[in-house]
């Protein structure tokens, strides 16, 4: 059985296994992913609160600076944008839509579809974007 913490919504958080030692570059790494999986302000790099955790922990550690993080998040999603184009026809016209609903289970979700027209005239589509989503996602605005 896997140790946990459980909290107030019912969901388990599991705690992770540490990696067997430090590295630079994977620190900046889950650190980029901070702030890409809770929407927290790239700022937030800078807050005294936020980097004492971290200097806490590791007290050598070098904290990525906000233009830093940006730095990263533009090469990810430009990696990324490669990764997916190689997955897609060449000249072609593609169409993209977001999708949101609620699962039987009350989870919001999003996912990103890119659709296209084949030689044989059949639409084609590809997920290229699964996650959960948290708060209203009325269709107005939502954030992933």
């Amino acid at each position: 059985m896997q140790k946990g913490t459980k909290t107030g919504n019912r969901r388990r958080i599991i705690d992770l296994a540490t990696p067997a030692g430090f590295n630079q570059h994977d620190f900046e790494e889950y650190f980029l992913n901070v702030f890409l999986a809770t929407n927290l302000a790239i700022n937030c790099s800078n807050n005294l609160a936020f980097r004492h955790v971290f200097k806490y922990i590791r007290p050598g550690v070098e904290i990525p600076s906000p233009t830093t993080v940006t730095g990263h998040s533009k090469w990810l999603g430009k990696s990324m944008g490669d990764d997916i184009r190689t997955c897609l026809p060449a000249a072609r016209n593609i169409s993209q839509a977001a999708h949101t609903w609620t699962s039987p289970n009350k989870l919001g979700l999003v996912g990103i579809v890119p659709y296209w027209i084949s030689d044989t005239w059949q639409m084609e589509e590809m997920l290229i974007g699964f996650k959960e989503i948290r708060g209203s996602h009325t269709g107005l605005i939502w954030q992933v």
